[in-house]
């Protein structure tokens, strides 16, 4: 056997790849790539260049937590730093609208728990009862009605000690007013609605002032389409608009003016505008605040302007109407939620002076030292899925 036949091959220098160098370059951009992906949200995030106070997600984001050097400092704080390092991850705010913009408008799809997708463009609350109330599922029990009637017989007797009247109503919910636009998930089931069924109980209670609202507003929802071609709701946001709000004020100016006939002969002049770009408390809870808009009517006044939520520094907020003519006018508290604050700018003119609190309890210390004329008070048509209503000490 011939023994200088082997071969040498495995150690002969073979050719370069034909691609080698382009091979090379890209396995670089990969590694930079994949560093720069790690590193581009950890920057953003101390750089703060994708910041914002949680309006983008309707929402108050927390603070970074004090830390103290200790043991238990250090373990305290370990907890709240890493809820606000999730909060403010560096481009989040991208991550989540690019998110929120692909689920409803590839998907069709929802992208928050909060809000239900309904027809033509609107979009509703979903939480808390807001559609449910609609469906009439869960009707209140007589004991419920009964808790209800008792306790604002408690504070109109309360009130009317003091020569102080007591107005309440419920601000309805835009799937009360407008359900033609829910999706078709949210039939309905019962014969009433909570809305109903306490509006039609409390009606029957003697001495007992509760505006109803829905009637007016479903009667109103087509002539204002009509005429100026604006529905009453936000499509992009729980609440009434401008104008539903304005309706919503000169309808219990009706209720007043029985009283205090100067209310009922309070005019004046305004224009209705169009802001084509309001995007909603529902946008941002979907992640598309100032992403995706809609165009809304805007209240503007002749003369002067319009005093609105925006001019609160801290509550309560407090208007003096220095219009000669408002001398006989009525004095006012009005203890409100959200759908309330939006009547601001129209109730004002009812009043001489009146005093706004932004909340859900009857609140006897700041109407004793206010001594007004009427108190006014609204709720939410969504909270008699949740609320227990209750009175302080003291009105029994």
């Amino acid at each position: 056997m011939d023994t200088t036949a082997t071969t040498t091959s495995s150690s002969t220098p073979q050719p370069a790849p034909k691609y080698a160098g382009l091979r090379r370059l890209a396995d670089w951009l990969l590694i930079v790539g994949f560093v720069a992906a790690l590193a581009m949200p950890l920057g953003a995030t101390f750089l703060r260049l994708d910041a914002d106070s949680g309006a983008f997600e309707n929402r108050r984001k927390k603070d970074f937590p004090r830390l103290t050097m200790s043991p238990k400092g250090v373990v305290a704080f370990l907890g709240p730093a890493r809820d606000w390092f999730a909060e403010n991850f560096g481009l989040r705010g991208l991550l989540v609208s690019s998110h929120g913009w692909f689920k409803v408008n590839v998907l069709g799809a929802s992208a928050s728990e909060r809000v239900a997708i309904g027809k033509d463009g609107w979009y509703f609350y979903r939480l808390h009862g807001a559609i449910e109330s609609y469906r009439a599922q869960t009707p209140l029990t007589e004991a419920e009605l009964a808790q209800w009637s008792r306790v604002l017989k408690e504070r109109t007797d309360w009130l009317a000690k003091r020569d102080c009247r007591y107005v309440f109503f419920f601000a309805p919910n835009k799937s009360t007013i407008y359900p033609e636009y829910l999706p078709t998930w949210a039939n309905r089931v019962g014969e009433q609605s909570r809305l109903e069924q306490i509006q039609a109980y409390l009606q029957m209670q003697p001495n007992l002032t509760v505006v109803d609202l829905v009637a007016m507003l479903r009667s109103q929802k087509a002539v204002q389409l009509q005429t100026s071609k604006y529905h009453l709701y936000y499509l992009t946001d729980t609440h009434w608009n401008m104008v539903g709000a304005m309706l919503a004020a000169d309808h219990i100016g009706t209720v007043l003016a029985q009283w205090y006939p100067a209310v009922g002969r309070q005019t004046w002049g305004y224009r209705t505008e169009t802001d084509p770009r309001f995007s909603g408390d529902l946008m941002g809870m979907l992640g598309l605040f100032n992403l995706q808009f809609e165009s809304v009517p805007v209240v503007v006044p002749s003369q002067g302007r319009l005093i609105t939520e925006a001019d609160v520094v801290t509550w309560p907020l407090v208007v003096e109407n220095n219009d000669p003519a408002a001398a006989n006018l009525p004095t006012a508290v009005v203890l409100c939620d959200s759908f309330g604050i939006k009547m601001i700018p129209f109730l004002n003119r009812q009043f001489r002076r009146v005093t706004y609190q932004w909340t859900d309890q009857f609140l006897p210390a700041l109407i004793e030292k206010e001594k007004p004329d009427v108190v006014i008070q609204s709720l939410v048509e969504r909270r008699l899925m949740d609320y227990a209503h209750w009175n302080p000490e003291g009105l029994e």
